[in-house]
């Protein structure tokens, strides 16, 4: 039974048709599909039970609503946006569904379509009671390079490239790559690592069972916060850099390296400024090494 809070919108010419938009099966644009679904797995065997596994990419375009892009990978699946050629919104989707029947997995696949309600994409699929079947979906999004995005997701790994706005990720189990982003940046995890590279603005990444990494292109106007509870933390910030700063480890190796300010100690927490005013600039873990580094003036 599919969920009834959603209306389902089967992704084929007929749902085109309806909803008003463009289907283009074969534009890849800045993502490279082929391959995608090929995970060697058609069967497999797990505690003497066959499973048979189904999959297949689609392809969607939509008219931007507002300067938001919203995804909701909840519960399994992973989300990556990068900036499209264009300013419409191509959406590929992963399907994958699995099933202890032979024929059930590609029926199953069927019953799964992918939707934006009230400007948010998220995929839905029928309710499966017990262990017999499951099934999950990934997203690729090629976004306006000038957008905000809100990601989300439970089970899987999301990552950001080249997209400039109020940037918002957040999972429970996965990772978060953020890359050659600029605006306000806002990446968090239970389960998994957190990188922001090569990144411009204010950043708040945080992480409680994985290491954070933040390395800046622009030296900060905004605050920029790197923290870890049980997982080691690199901030990396370029010359030019001011603010006050912030560095601590509860049991782990402490090493800051910066104009003016060098320590390298076991444990600890070391506090101090560089510059006039200049933003606060937080790097933290409670259990695991932390290191700062900012490049001379």
């Amino acid at each position: 039974m599919i969920r009834s809070s959603r209306t389902a919108i089967t992704l084929g010419l007929l749902s085109a048709a309806i909803a008003g938009i463009a289907v283009g099966q074969n534009n890849e644009g800045v993502f490279d599909n082929s391959g995608w679904c090929d995970d060697g797995r058609e069967t497999w065997t797990r505690n003497g039970e066959t499973w048979h596994r189904a999959c297949e990419v689609r392809t969607l375009s939509f008219e931007p609503q507002g300067n938001a892009v919203r995804v909701d990978a909840s519960l399994n699946g992973g989300i990556s946006v990068r900036a499209g050629a264009d300013e419409g919104i191509t959406v590929h989707a992963r399907i994958v569904a699995a099933s202890r029947e032979e024929g059930a997995a590609q029926d199953l696949l069927q019953e799964i379509s992918v939707e934006r309600i009230d400007g948010v994409f998220v995929s839905n699929g029928p309710e499966l009671e017990g262990d017999e079947a499951w099934w999950s979906v990934s997203f690729r999004v090629e976004a306006p390079k000038y957008s905000d995005l809100d990601l989300k997701s439970f089970n899987g790994g999301i990552t950001i490239d080249g997209i400039e706005g109020e940037l918002k990720a957040s999972t429970m189990n996965g990772g978060i790559e953020v890359r050659d982003c600029a605006g306000s940046i806002i990446a968090s995890t239970v389960n998994g690592g957190v990188s922001a590279i090569d990144v411009v603005g204010a950043v708040a990444a945080e992480s409680t069972n994985g290491g954070v990494s933040v390395a800046l292109s622009e030296a900060p106007t905004e605050p920029v916060l790197a923290r870890s509870t049980n997982g080691s933390v690199s901030l990396k910030l370029p010359a030019g850099t001011q603010g006050a700063f912030s560095v601590s480890t509860r049991i782990g190796n402490l090493s800051v390296d910066a104009p003016g300010n060098r320590h390298s100690e076991t444990g600890g927490e070391v506090s101090f400024e560089i510059g006039e005013g200049g933003p606060s600039i937080e790097a933290a873990t409670e259990h695991g090494q932390v290191s700062v580094q900012v490049a001379g003036q």
